[in-house]
């Protein structure tokens, strides 16, 4: 659905099922986003393992757009 793949801006949530890890990789990384991401997992391995593969700006694991104040904010 186009809601997937374009920049919504609203509350909205897409929820996607996925065989395998590769799979759902290859989902986030097949877009011209690529903002921000999000993994929720029990397994430390696994989150850490995932959001160093999605190509992504800012990655949260259990939690989404908690940012600190004093981050920084790099812009490429």
């Amino acid at each position: 659905m186009r809601v997937a793949y374009e920049q919504i801006f609203g509350p909205v949530q897409c929820v996607i099922p996925f065989k395998d890890e590769a799979e759902v990789i290859a989902m986030a990384n097949d877009s011209e986003y690529g903002l921000a991401g999000a993994v929720w997992t029990q397994d430390i391995n696994r989150a850490l393992r995932l959001a160093r593969a999605v190509e992504t700006g800012r990655m949260w694991v259990n939690t989404y757009h908690e940012i600190p104040a004093h981050a920084p904010l790099v812009a490429i």
